[in-house]
């Protein structure tokens, strides 16, 4: 959504897109791999965004835990490929 999208980490960003990019440049169809058993494993590094997001408490929504969170970078891979896969 885009009220999530203002609180998404660039990094989370760019991990969605250069996928996409990578898959296609190899042949492989991103959307082939909704349903599939296909497992995605990311690592990331740094949490400047969310420090930058961080003001008073009334800026805080829902959204600030999953955009900034590296612990669900994978998770978000998956869920937008529809990868059924351990991420």
């Amino acid at each position: 959504s885009p009220r999530e999208a203002i609180r998404m980490d660039p990094q989370q960003r760019v991990l969605l897109e250069v996928t996409w990019e990578a898959l296609e440049l190899g042949g492989i169809q991103p959307r082939s791999l909704a349903g599939t058993k296909t497992g995605v494993f990311v690592g990331a590094i740094y949490n400047d965004y969310f420090l930058r997001q961080l003001g008073t408490f009334e800026d805080m929504d829902i959204f600030n835990g999953t955009g900034a969170s590296h612990a669900i970078i994978g998770n978000r891979l998956s869920y937008f490929l529809g990868a059924n896969g351990p991420s």
